[in-house]
């Protein structure tokens, strides 16, 4: 029951740090309008990622950041199209979404299997 302990516990690490983030971005982040500069989409064999690039301004300079985040996102953007974003005050370059919640919702779900798989390992050792 030990290596289904360490595999809910390794489940767990990166969507939790990924959940951690955007939720901490949301919080503590700076909210703006952004516009769309380009759209890069990659495919695979059952999804496509989309990924905007935007352009917007902080303290009087222009930044352009790339929103790597967004997984399995279905809105197509536009170039030109404006698009409320949040980004890290600290740094600009990290940005997310505002209305994107599927990355949220995912790594949600990932969390749940991992804390499933330690309840079900410890019951065995206790």
């Amino acid at each position: 029951m030990i290596p289904i302990l360490i595999l809910g516990i390794l489940t767990m690490t990166v969507p939790g740090y990924i959940f951690i983030s955007r939720r901490s971005m949301r919080i503590n982040g700076e909210r703006t309008n952004a516009t769309v500069v380009r759209t890069e989409i990659s495919y695979s064999v059952r999804n496509y990622t989309v990924s905007p690039v935007f352009r917007f301004s902080v303290d009087g300079r222009t930044q352009v950041a790339h929103a790597s985040y967004v997984w399995h996102h279905k809105r197509k953007f536009k170039d030109g199209e404006t698009v409320k974003i949040i980004y890290d005050k600290r740094n600009p370059q990290k940005i997310i979404i505002e209305d994107d919640k599927t990355t949220g919702f995912f790594s949600a779900i990932v969390l749940l299997i991992g804390f499933i798989l330690i309840l079900s390992s410890l019951s065995f050792l206790l």
